[in-house]
């Protein structure tokens, strides 16, 4: 019974480790990183696998930040009733990005 239970607890820490390394493989791109924020916040799959992130190099310049933006047929509706095709991308270690909804950053 014990040997079941750490082979059970050994193979959920395997899966759990691999499908951390798959997310941050993901997040690479920073194109992709939009994407699966869009997954995250509640855009349907295929909107999100569609969609292709351009990046506003007008606004991105004048905040002084990466900011992409997808169309608006692609965009989706957040829980606050804001429709998003802004994403605020930043960059950890050099090469992981990840993507934060940034309608905030126009107000």
């Amino acid at each position: 019974m014990k040997r079941a239970l750490m082979r059970i607890k050994k193979t959920l820490y395997a899966f759990l480790g691999i499908l951390i390394i798959v997310i941050l493989l993901f997040t690479i791109p920073p194109k992709n990183a939009v994407r699966a924020t869009m997954l995250i916040h509640g855009a349907s799959p295929v909107s999100a696998f569609r969609c292709n992130p351009k990046y506003d190099s007008g606004n991105s310049r004048e905040l002084k930040m990466d900011l992409y933006t997808i169309p608006n047929k692609y965009g989706y509706i957040d829980d606050t009733g804001v429709r998003n095709t802004l994403f605020r991308v930043k960059t950890y270690f050099v090469i992981f990005h990840v993507a934060v909804p940034g309608v905030q950053y126009l107000s």
